[in-house]
């Protein structure tokens, strides 16, 4: 556009000056973000992308995610999942991006929103029971990961064993392998979420009967086995030393004690005294003599009592 002015004084025109060109510039066409996937693990790269009119030159870009400016001005970068995480975050990450360019120092409008899955799918945990020569692997993902598809490894053979599907709301599954033999096998397991792999689970061993103390069932039988033989063997001890105690007193002597008649006198009138309280000053000794083997040798001799007394 062309355009010249001139002015006026005292109502004379002046001449019109040089033509000069204005460019006059409209609203910047919205940009366009462009995402090379849409599911990522934290490990991965993707290329993001920021367009603006195939007619303007762009060469600088600012992408957002979750409102927040990720740095670097240039309009095509590669990044991997663990740029595009900030802080805290889940197995599963559900991101939202925009972008914006720049032209002439003018910022273009947003992009429309595109949403990113990032993915730290760690591995899962695993445990064995046995039951019925059959052994039960349960493989358990994240809190946040259901409807996972779960794969079961060997490492013997290293092979896969077999896969099954969670359900919808599930992030577990079992798996059910026979196991009648002597030998002891090992099993690893991971799962597959939006097409990716997580972490292989540490592995967990399957013993056979003897190495494992046998199956539950057996288990049980055994702890009813010792608790009976125990219960039968404190029985007999009680029973033992029941008739030892019985034994013992029947065997004793049943003995009394000698009623040795006390005598009390009194030391002002000599007289013998029946029921009298001794005073404390008096102390008794009482020697008994039995009676001996009869003998024409050994005459039999009566019990005697002695009694000391205490006078002023």
């Amino acid at each position: 556009m062309s355009m010249r002015c001139f002015y006026s004084l005292e109502g004379r025109p002046s001449l019109p000056s040089d033509p000069s060109t204005v460019t006059v510039l409209g609203r910047l066409p919205k940009a366009e973000l462009g995402l090379s996937r849409a599911e990522i693990s934290i490990e991965d790269s993707m290329t993001l992308r920021c367009r603006g009119p195939d007619s303007s030159p762009v060469s600088h870009c600012t992408f957002t995610i979750n409102e927040r400016a990720i740095s670097g001005s240039d309009c095509e970068r590669s990044v991997t999942g663990a740029d595009l995480l900030s802080g805290r975050h889940s197995a599963l990450n559900e991101l939202t991006m925009r972008c914006f360019y720049s032209l002439e120092g003018r910022p273009s409008p947003f992009s429309d929103s595109s949403t990113v899955t990032v993915l730290d799918l760690k591995k899962p945990s695993i445990s064995v029971s046995m039951k019925n020569n059959q052994a039960h692997i349960h493989c358990e993902a994240p809190a946040d990961i259901t409807g996972a598809e779960f794969f079961l490894y060997s490492t013997l053979s290293k092979t896969l064993v077999n896969s099954t599907q969670a359900g919808k709301e599930e992030r577990a599954a079992i798996f059910t392998v026979p196991h009648s033999s002597d030998s002891t096998l090992i099993y690893c397991c991971l799962y597959q979420f939006k097409r990716i792999n997580s972490e292989l689970s540490d592995c967990a061993e399957v013993k056979n009967k003897d190495q494992s103390g046998g199956t539950e069932d057996q288990k049980g039988l055994k702890a009813g086995v010792i608790i009976i033989v125990v219960g039968i063997l404190m029985g007999m001890t009680g029973v033992s030393l029941y008739w030892i105690h019985k034994k013992r007193k029947s065997n004793k002597v049943p003995t009394t004690p000698n009623t040795v008649p006390c005598a009390t006198f009194d030391v002002s009138k000599g007289a013998e005294i029946s029921n009298a309280i001794a005073p404390p000053e008096v102390t008794y000794s009482t020697v008994t003599h039995l009676p001996s083997a009869t003998s024409a040798f050994q005459p039999q001799q009566d019990n005697v009592v002695y009694s000391s007394l205490k006078t002023e």
